[in-house]
């Protein structure tokens, strides 16, 4: 099949790129040249594990193109996915104008038979909006919503293994090219949900609201942990062992960031004020989360002795997860701005994030490695559950800290080792200084 997406960030350029490898013709299109370049010239802008490979095999052959701006390469496409961003209103309304100039930009190129596949994550109702919008404009283009379920650092996978596809269409023909495009998929057993446009949209948003609130709690019982003396890791473990409810998501931590969560619930929350509509699990799971920074701060300085201004702490990880250089709402980002007022000095470091720290600090002084950034600090926080930090040899890092305090806001670390060799161990969940 011939199939063009419009936009390459995360899910567009996977999502481009895996579709090429699972035998269709692709376009890649965006509205940025430099990044249309670097990907002419098989560079990823982006960093997730494999894919690189991937754009090396297929860029510039007849499986896959990059394209700056529309024209008509992409008249024949039988299908074309609207990829681009929806980012937060101030109010938290999901902002549609990209995805509204997009498909008006699609339209005047493709033929009629063509279908536009929103795959970008908008409110319920949208795909009805687009639709109408498209009939208003004088075409007759049908609208379909298929929803994107991947995880930023293993998205490779979550394309040709997913949990299920999900499809939203108003008519069988436009679901015959949908089980088209996905055939490769879907014969290997994955479950494909087919419903109607509406349901689709609202699949995603309660997906993502589900697993937020799965990480709120985790926090919220990692602190009753450590006030009556409970081991949230072993907790976590023993609910999470129960089939109903899963391990997955049960891991305490400093919050939940990236680009779905915080955009989705708010845009979500937004939704139930509009229609009137009591969500009060949703109210509470974003209070949650909103609370955690000053929880976490308020750890911070209690380990280093009621006050850090003036000292020297090193932050491990920027980015919101391992696996990603995205720093988009990341945990990391406002815990280091908070410490900043309370006038610390930081020194950040992180595998994959430093290209993209200009983007979110005006003033951040950064480390080319994790020993240099922790050399002479006076404690080190771990912010983001990098392997590297995992394996972080504890006698070298004991001699080159001014003092032996780890803040494990990942629980990576092992407590007893630790304590061998002559730390001061904080994590989240226990009780202070285990």
């Amino acid at each position: 099949m011939r199939i063009t997406l419009v936009g390459t960030g995360y899910v567009g350029l996977v999502s481009g790129v895996m579709l090429s490898h699972v035998g269709h013709n692709v376009i890649c299109l965006d509205v940025d040249k430099n990044k249309v370049k670097m990907l002419q010239d098989k560079k990823a802008p982006i960093f997730e594990p494999g894919l690189n490979e991937y754009i090396e095999k297929y860029a510039n052959t007849e499986c896959l193109h990059f394209v700056y701006g529309y024209d008509d390469s992409i008249k024949d496409s039988q299908c074309v996915f609207i990829t681009v961003g929806t980012p937060p209103k101030s109010d938290g309304d999901a902002d549609l104008s990209g995805i509204f100039s997009a498909v008006r930009e699609v339209c005047k190129y493709v033929n009629q038979d063509c279908i536009i596949v929103i795959k970008s994550t908008v409110p319920p109702g949208t795909c009805s909006a687009i639709q109408a919008f498209i009939i208003s404009n004088g075409y007759q283009n049908p609208v379909v919503s298929n929803p994107e379920f991947l995880r930023e650092g293993c998205a490779i996978n979550d394309f040709l293994k997913p949990d299920r596809i999900v499809v939203g269409a108003e008519s069988r023909e436009s679901l015959d090219i949908m089980r088209m495009v996905y055939a490769p998929i879907i014969n290997d057993g994955v479950a494909i949900v087919e419903t109607d446009l509406t349901t689709s949209e609202l699949i995603k948003y309660a997906s993502n609201t589900f697993l937020a609130n799965k990480i709120a709690f985790i926090n919220e019982m990692a602190d009753l942990c450590e006030i009556v003396g409970a081991d949230i890791k072993t907790l976590a473990r023993g609910v999470g062992l129960d089939k109903r409810i899963g391990e997955s998501f049960l891991k305490a931590g400093p919050g939940f960031g990236g680009s779905c969560f915080p955009k989705d619930i708010l845009a979500l929350q937004k939704l139930a004020q509009k229609v009137d509509s009591d969500f009060l699990v949703l109210d509470a799971v974003i209070k949650a989360n909103s609370n955690r920074p000053n929880a976490m701060i308020k750890k911070i300085i209690s380990a280093v002795g009621g006050t850090i201004a003036g000292k020297k702490i090193a932050v491990l990880g920027l980015t919101y997860k391992a696996g990603t250089d995205d720093l988009r709402n990341s945990p990391a980002v406002e815990l280091i701005n908070k410490l900043q007022e309370f006038d610390a000095l930081i020194v950040a470091y992180d595998p994959e994030g430093m290209p993209n720290v200009p983007k979110y600090f005006e003033k951040l002084e950064c480390a080319n490695s994790m020993i240099e950034a922790i050399e002479g600090a006076d404690a080190i926080i771990i912010a983001t559950e990098w392997e590297e930090f995992k394996a972080m040899d504890l006698v070298k890092v004991k001699d080159l800290l001014k003092t032996p305090i780890i803040i494990d806001l990942r629980n990576i670390l092992e407590s007893t080792d630790l304590e061998i060799n002559g730390f001061k161990y904080y994590s989240v969940g226990k009780k202070s200084g285990n």
